[in-house]
């Protein structure tokens, strides 16, 4: 019987060395061949592709029907040498050079001083060491390295717009028409100067120009402006201002209002005159989201709504995708019937939330689901298309750092909205890449439930299974 066991174990210690000294040699020749570059294969495996463009940008660029010449001001070497950032943009311009009318050049002006001006030789794009510039024709673009990365200080996450500034530089040089976006002063509204610089980048990294617009200043609406946008506006727009935007609307203007709760007893009468001719109607309330599962904890005003299945999301279930509000107001649809006038509900809260009543005193609380995000188009005549949220702080500069990791969501989801108001499938408007981390939403029940299970219950258990299999042993 003992020698049956010796050739037993004999049998399988010798199949396992076996088996360990196989896997090293296998890890050794992978990490040989890896070396010496004889298998030039790599793989992204981070969750955002942050080493790969999109398909999106690879739309593009085989749409191509211009030679685009990318140079970067440096040595390609001592960049990737430099840190991650640099081996990071060496690595996605790769991918843009496999594509045929897509050419990148690193050229270092240190070993070519006539570089600088051969590229630019009237100085009008500035150009120096680690700028990257894309042309096409007699059309240029600057993209300085620097501002492709960069940090949260308070999280310590990390942005990168490798992706959308090169593409967009692409967009702009190839592009007859560039189009604006104006952004409306006068009425209180958050300054997109001042709050929304990281949408404002991303949007002139879209190829759009960025410009304010007052209302009470001009005798209309730009005749050049694609999209108009309202950042919280705090008082109500006058009767002559209202009938600009209505004019424009019959121009196929668009427009994104992002409205905010404002404490004040007077109601927005010329808003509500323009939204109205939308069959939208403007509450005037706070959303309090009661489901524990779909606010932050201890914080019943900051919450997931539901993110609807419409055109604008291509028709998907998002149901699982989750975009992040706070502080916000809601929006009803009217009864009138009008043709043909689409209205689309794109977010709301869960039906165990509240519309407390905020500002004017009249207004009675009403019981959810709320709608806070509504989007609106005739499509007759005239082509007209509105957006309607009930929040402006999620997409500014402050908002996108404190409300992360559903930032990112939030802001491609905005982005969404744009690229189908312009109803383009060639646009290109996305949200900085950065880390991804799975989340758990917690309420405080199950946070208790958690560590329970965590501290107390699986070790137990552990030490339980190890008393039981020593005790069986012991019999043996």
């Amino acid at each position: 019987m003992k020698n049956i066991f010796k050739n037993k174990n004999l049998k399988y210690g010798s199949l396992f060395s076996f088996l360990s000294i196989l896997v090293v040699v296998i890890g050794v020749l992978v990490n040989i061949l890896a070396e010496s570059d004889l298998l030039n294969i790599e793989w992204d495996l981070t969750a955002n592709k942050m080493y790969s463009v999109s398909d999106q940008t690879k739309k593009i660029l085989d749409e191509l029907d211009k030679e685009v010449n990318i140079v970067f001001l440096g040595d390609r070497k001592m960049l990737e040498n430099y840190s991650d950032a640099g081996e990071m943009l060496s690595k996605i311009l790769n991918e843009y050079d496999a594509f045929p009318n897509v050419t990148v050049k690193f050229i270092d002006p240190d070993m070519n001083p006539n570089i600088i001006r051969e590229i630019d030789p009237d100085n009008l794009l500035g150009v120096k060491l680690e700028d990257l510039v894309v042309n096409c024709g007699n059309k240029s673009k600057k993209v300085i390295a620097q501002e492709m990365f960069y940090s949260d200080y308070n999280t310590g996450d990390r942005y990168v717009v490798v992706e959308q500034s090169v593409t967009g530089a692409i967009k702009y040089v190839t592009s007859e028409y560039t189009p604006v976006v104006y952004f409306v002063e006068g009425h209180g509204e958050r300054s997109v100067n001042n709050e929304y610089l990281g949408l404002k980048q991303i949007l002139e990294n879209g190829n759009y120009i960025v410009q304010t617009l007052n209302l009470a200043v001009e005798s209309k609406v730009p005749e050049d402006a694609e999209i108009v946008i309202f950042t919280g506006p705090k008082t109500d727009l006058s009767k002559a201002e209202a009938d600009r935007l209505l004019e424009y609307f019959k121009n196929d203007g668009n427009c994104i209002f992002l409205f905010e709760p404002v404490n004040s007893d007077k109601k927005f009468e010329n808003f509500e005159y323009v939204l109205n001719e939308y069959n939208i109607s403007i509450n005037y309330d706070r959303v309090r989201e009661n489901d524990e599962s779909r606010h932050y904890p201890n914080d019943p005003y900051t919450f997931l709504p539901k993110v609807e299945t419409s055109e604008i999301t291509g028709n998907e279930d998002l149901s699982q995708f989750f975009v992040l509000l706070n502080e916000t107001r809601s929006f009803s649809i009217l009864n009138n019937q009008k043709e043909p006038l689409n209205i689309i509900p794109l977010l709301s809260s869960s039906e165990k939330s509240i519309g407390e009543s905020y500002g004017v005193s009249d207004e009675d609380d009403s019981m959810g689901p709320c709608l806070v995000g509504v989007a609106a188009h005739y499509n007759s005549a005239y082509n007209a298309k509105l957006l309607v949220y009930g929040n402006a702080y999620v997409i500014s500069d402050k908002g996108f750092e404190t409300l992360a990791p559903y930032s990112q969501n939030t802001m491609s989801f905005f982005l969404a909205g744009l690229s189908w108001m312009r109803d383009t499938t060639n646009d290109f408007v996305t949200a900085p890449k950065t880390n991804i981390y799975d989340v758990i939403n917690l309420t405080s029940n199950s946070a208790r439930r958690l560590i329970i299970i965590t501290v107390l219950v699986v070790p137990f258990l552990i030490i339980g299974i190890g008393i039981f299999v020593w005790l069986r042993r012991r019999r043996l």
